[in-house]
């Protein structure tokens, strides 16, 4: 799409009882991440079990006149567009094209450049229960391949550009949504390719298949299926279950230390059974603890009991996290002057909700609340700050806050939850932002600047994984390194770039060689 010089226009918020805004054809569980999320039920079930669309507001864009209060004329054309895409086969190729052209316009208006201005639907999936956030995936990923099968079919450029960004929103959605889903709510038998790290040894294009359930001679006793032990992480906001398995990650890694066989058989027999990744069912690993000598008590486990590749993930999570904790803390010391740009409240209460133990955080209350106030009054947008930070897993700090909240109500915490859960879908936007403001030309160069610092901050706190996605063709990787490193020549030779973004740049560009 060629470059656009408009001034963003000051929006009017909109009321949320005036925006009829048809969303998503299932049922979603307090949808929207303002502080009151709506929604209403449009039209009537017929017979025949025919879908139903559900009208879905979220408040707080309402009020801050963002997203999908902003703009009815994108609400309209955006879901008419997911309709009729969901026909398949069926779908109207004119009025695909007039919907896209609809959405170009409105983002032209709207926008500076070629950024996109909220086009994805908003599917409230920070708050959808497992068996919902299944079918939301599995509605994505139709809507995401039905894109994908018309990708340059129109003689326009510039549908077809915005057809590629909706077609990747919902892709990220989709990935966000099955990342902490147990095993059986995903497909029966799903290979998904492994990231790069050189903690774990594997290299780019080796995959794993992951099934439904192991087999019998690697199958773990078999556990209990507790109906609020099998919720996701994702959803885990209830203070009592998160301590519950914090316990469960503790027992586990002291078995491991302790290389007691039978303590882990115990420990895993209360894992439930369609759970494979116990990186994403347990919290976060403690945070200044040796785990190199852990795969040993692996091996003595697999050879005493039987192999389990979820452990061995799970061994390997917690060495590729510790390892990237002490990699950000080296860099910080070596070259303070980079990290100045992390404002220090931020960093300070991120650090701490990083180290402190799940166990000690009710008794951190006032300090921790003070802190999050602190650093609110510090930042201007907080879930940005959030987004940027690399301290601290944005899962863990939901957490952390859910249990302070247990324990006392605050608005200083839930305001700091609030901007977490923000963050953390900011975060997901990030890698196909990064592709669209490299593949453009010019290069969008305020745009990498802005999704580099996130990469790098989900990477240092979360799974390793590949920085512009797993799935870009080859060409366009080779592509995508040659501009960054154009970048970096023009940005190391003037002084007044900022250190970090050189920093997060260079440590992109490393990445994308390994996966070359």
């Amino acid at each position: 799409m060629a470059q656009v010089n408009v001034t963003r226009p000051t929006h009017k918020p909109v009321s949320p009882d005036s925006v009829k805004d048809i969303g998503i054809p299932w049922k979603t569980i307090a949808a929207g991440s303002g502080r009151k999320g709506l929604s209403r039920v449009h039209g009537a079930l017929k017979a025949g079990g025919s879908t139903l669309f559900y009208a879905v507001d979220d408040a707080e864009a309402g009020r801050a006149g963002m997203g999908r209060a902003t703009s009815t004329p994108v609400a309209m054309a955006r879901n008419k567009l997911a309709a009729e895409l969901h026909k398949g086969a069926k779908a109207n190729l004119d009025l695909v094209e007039k919907f896209l052209k609809q959405l170009c316009k409105e983002n032209k208006r709207t926008c500076d450049g070629n950024e996109p201005h909220a086009l994805h639907l908003y599917m409230g999936f920070d708050e959808v229960d497992v068996t919902d956030r299944a079918q939301a995936a599995g509605l994505l990923r139709q809507l995401k391949d039905a894109a994908g099968r018309l990708q340059e079919f129109s003689r326009s450029a510039d549908c077809n550009q915005m057809l590629h960004w909706v077609a990747e929103a919902w892709e990220a959605h989709a990935k966000l949504l099955e990342a902490g889903l147990p095993q059986s709510d995903t497909t029966s038998a799903r290979t998904d390719t492994v990231a790069h790290d050189d903690a774990t040894g594997r290299k780019r294009g080796e995959s794993q298949t992951m099934t439904t359930k192991e087999s019998s001679a690697t199958r773990a006793p078999k556990s209990p299926k507790a109906p609020e032990l099998e919720r996701s992480p994702l959803g885990l906001r209830n203070a009592q279950e998160i301590l519950r398995r914090t316990s469960l990650r503790d027992q586990l890694l002291d078995a491991l230390q302790q290389r007691d066989t039978s303590a882990i058989a115990e420990v895993l027999s209360q894992i439930p059974e369609g759970v494979t990744a116990l990186e994403a069912y347990l919290p976060e690993p403690v945070a200044n603890r040796h785990y190199q000598d852990l795969h040993q008590s692996v091996r003595a486990y697999a050879a005493m009991a039987q192999p389990s590749q979820s452990l061995t993930a799970f061994v390997d999570y917690c060495q590729y996290r510790e390892k990237a904790r002490l990699y950000v803390q080296q860099h910080m010391e070596e070259q303070p002057d980079t990290f100045l740009s992390y404002e220090l409240r931020m960093r300070d209460i991120c650090t701490e909700l990083n180290d402190l133990h799940e166990v000690d955080v009710k008794s951190r209350f006032t300090t921790l609340a003070l802190k999050m106030k602190f650093a609110q009054q510090q930042s201007r947008s907080m879930d940005e700050h959030l987004a940027d930070q690399p301290f601290a897993s944005i899962e863990s700090i939901l957490q952390k806050c859910a249990i302070l909240l247990d324990h006392r109500d605050n608005p200083s915490v839930r305001a700091f939850r609030d901007a977490a859960k923000a963050a953390l879908r900011v975060r997901t936007q990030a890698g196909p932002r990064m592709r669209v403001a490299l593949l453009v030309n010019p290069v969008d160069v305020r745009e990498v600047r802005k999704s580099a610092k996130k990469l790098f901050a989900h990477a240092m706190t979360t799974m390793p994984s590949y920085p512009l996605g797993d799935d870009v063709p080859r060409d366009q990787l080779v592509s995508m390194r040659e501009k960054i490193q154009s970048l970096l020549l023009e940005w190391e030779a003037d002084d007044s770039v900022n250190p970090l973004n050189i920093f997060v740049l260079r440590w992109i560009d490393q990445n994308l060689g390994n996966a070359l």
